[in-house]
Formats: C-alpha cells, structure tokens, sequence
C-alpha cells in the first residue's frame, strides 16, 4: 500500500511538473511564429474522437484536380510530379511553383502538381493508386519523384516527420519478411501512433525543443536499414504508377547535396529505380526563409529536371 502511494505521488508530481512546463512554454511562444502548424489541446481531443470527419475532409482534398493550366491544346505526353512541399511550391505563387515553369518551359506536356506539403514516400504511394486521374491518352506518362534526406524520416516515421506533418496525412508501412505492408492512414492502422502525434502537435514544449534542434541530417548518418526501407517505399510507389499506366517511365529526382550516391544509387539499381540525375544532384542558393525554393530556386529546380530528361534522351520539342 505504501509503495502504491508513493507511486500516486511521484505520478502527481511528474504530471504537475509536465504541466508547469507545458504553462511556460505556452506564455513564452505565445508570440512566436510557427514554423509549422499546432493545434490547441482542445482541436487535439476533438480530433482525437473525430478522426474519421478529419479524415474524409483530407481525402476530398486528394481528389482535387490539380492540373496546371495549360497553352498546349495538343500534349503528347503527361508528367506527374510527386514529392513534397518542395515540388508542391510552399511560399510561392502557383504559377512560380516548380511544375508550373516545368510546364512553360516544354511544348508538348500536360503536368500535373500532385505534391503536397508535409508528404513523404508513404503518403505519395497512396496519393497515386488512390487519387483520381482524368481519363485521357496520351503517347507517354512520366512520373517524377523529388526526394531529399528528411524523406527518410517521413517514410520511417521519425520525430521530425510526425511534428511536420498533418496527423490526417501521416501513412504508416512495416516490413514483414521483406514485403511492405500496410500504408494505410494512421488513424486506421495505428491509433496510439496517431494519438502520438497529436501530442507532437499540440505540446509547445515539444515545439520549443523541436524549433531549436531540427537539422536536416546529412544521408551518411541514416542507417543503411532505414535508406533501404525508404527506397522499398520509393518503389511501391513506381509499382502504383505502373499499375495505372503500364508503359509509364518512373524517376527519381535527388534534391539534397549530402545524397551520396554510394549509398542511393547501389540500393536503386538493385531495386530498379531509375534516377534522373544520378551524377549531380541538385542544390540551390535561391530559398526562402523556410528553407523552401523562392521563384528563382524554383526556375532552376524545373530546368535541371528538364535538362537530365534530355540526358535520357527525353524532350518535349
């Protein structure tokens, strides 16, 4: 009994110390920006017992048209690019976005934007067998995929990834003897991880924490286990693809200057994803405050793609 007691206790004192601290962080970031979205605790218990709500308003967003405005009333060929709000093109115009200018700058394509901030591997695998694509021929589909070192922590479910991103959005896979399973929203898959990342969303001592030791690991200090996982996701994704569009060529597009590709470019070719520009990954002095491209970054992001699609003897002429 007086074990129990002294458990109560310490119990009591452990979650009033919580809640000091949590009082403390709150008055202190009260007026202090965001560099992400946060919920308060009450939308968080809300959310908690209303996922589904949540969730169906997420999924209409997914089959939302993002088409990019077109001159060409005769493309030939249909480009998807996926990725993250780098390729969405957070803090820009549309028409500044990377496959806005891709569009400008080719002749005979239809592009469609289908990244998204906050996405990883996981979520895009699920945005290409799920999202609604408008029935039309067209002589070739490319599908891009830009992929930088945090991905890894999104198609891993690592710290970063779950304070980033919407808890609607988060896609959770596991491996079981070498076959991914899974991918399906985490509230439907694993309540308790979804539930984590409310926490991770609503607690401003997380985010204070957070604000001051985010730092984009470089690829060398990832664990080859978790590169291979994230390429095996990669390749879920080149698999939903060509299950809709047989003929269609898949690429991935590396962003990120601490990429090595002794460590990419092995686990791609044994897995067959073919990378657009495997001898010099892309990097720009051109960005925002965000760490986001700013319109010039952006320019140059659409013509390196266009320039190593030339190189594999793809153009738009």
């Amino acid at each position: 009994m007086r074990i129990l007691k002294i458990a109560f206790i310490n119990l009591g004192l452990f979650l009033f110390f919580c809640g000091a601290l949590e009082g403390i962080f709150t008055l202190w970031q009260r007026n202090q920006p965001s560099v992400t979205e946060t919920f308060s605790w009450r939308e968080a218990y809300y959310l908690a017992f209303n996922f589904e709500e949540f969730l169906q308003r997420y999924e209409d967003q997914m089959e939302s048209n993002r088409l990019i405005p077109q001159k060409n009333s005769n493309p030939k060929t249909r480009v998807f690019f996926l990725g993250c709000s780098l390729t969405y093109g957070n803090g820009v115009e549309p028409s500044e976005a990377m496959p806005a200018l891709f569009s400008h700058h080719t002749k005979t394509t239809e592009v469609l934007n289908m990244g998204l901030p906050g996405f990883g591997p996981n979520e895009n695998a699920q945005l290409m067998k799920n999202i609604t694509i408008e029935e039309k021929v067209f002589k070739k589909n490319i599908a891009i995929y830009s992929f930088f070192s945090d991905h890894i922590n999104r198609a891993t479910l690592g710290w970063s990834h779950l304070w980033w991103s919407h808890p609607a959005t988060v896609n959770h896979y596991v491996e079981e003897d070498g076959v991914l399973k899974g991918g399906d929203f985490l509230p439907r898959e694993n309540y308790p991880l979804f539930l984590l990342n409310l926490l991770v969303k609503t607690s401003e001592t997380i985010r204070f924490f957070a604000n001051r030791s985010r730092t984009e690991a470089p690829m060398t200090k990832f664990p080859k286990k978790k590169v291979l996982f994230t390429m095996k996701v990669i390749k879920r994704i080149e698999e939903n693809f060509k299950a809709r569009f047989p003929d269609g060529e898949f690429f991935l597009f590396l962003l990120d200057p601490s990429l090595e590709k002794n460590i990419i470019k092995p686990i791609a070719d044994d897995l067959g994803i073919k990378i657009l520009n495997p001898d010099h990954y892309f990097s720009t002095n051109h960005i925002l405050p965000d760490n986001h491209f700013n319109p010039q970054g952006n320019q140059e992001f659409a013509l390196a793609i266009i320039n190593s699609l030339k190189k594999k003897g793809i153009s738009f002429d």
